[in-house]
């Protein structure tokens, strides 16, 4: 049985609080993955062109895969109802910038869906306390009432 893993754990963010846990969880969750059989890809505070690219990768490599399986920990948010991984390096100037350089997890999906794997797998340690969310709720919300 052939089983593939990307584990992600993004700590050290440029425009966001940085997180204490994510890169020691990717390393223990690789563990276990390797211990299950898993070939485990680890990516840790990777910038959104790295991201992307590791993600590629991945996709490559589960072709062939009865079992796939996504981790990432790191800072996770929502923009007008779609879901979104934080890169180090995401942006925070405004709404476009936030979306640009983070990751959407739809991608990850559309991948899942169109793989042949007969289990699929992701798993999700997002902080979804995101600051950067709530200042733009708050000047949409502003906009509209002035």
């Amino acid at each position: 049985m052939i089983k593939n893993a990307l584990v992600v754990g993004n700590s050290e963010y440029e425009c966001m609080e940085k997180l204490k846990n994510p890169v020691n969880d990717t390393i223990d969750i690789a563990y276990v993955l390797s211990e299950f059989g898993f070939e485990t890809t680890i990516a840790e505070n990777i910038v959104i062109e790295e991201m992307d690219s590791v993600v590629a990768s991945f996709k490559e490599n589960i072709e062939e895969a009865d079992v796939v399986l996504f981790y990432f920990a790191g800072h996770g948010f929502q923009v007008e109802g779609r879901n979104y991984l934080a890169t180090i390096d995401t942006a925070s100037s405004d709404i476009y910038s936030l979306k640009r350089t983070s990751f959407e997890l739809n991608s990850i999906l559309e991948m899942f869906d169109n793989c042949e794997a007969r289990t699929k797998i992701i798993i999700l340690d997002a902080c979804r306390n995101n600051p950067l969310v709530d200042r733009f709720v708050v000047k949409q919300l502003l906009h509209l009432l002035l």
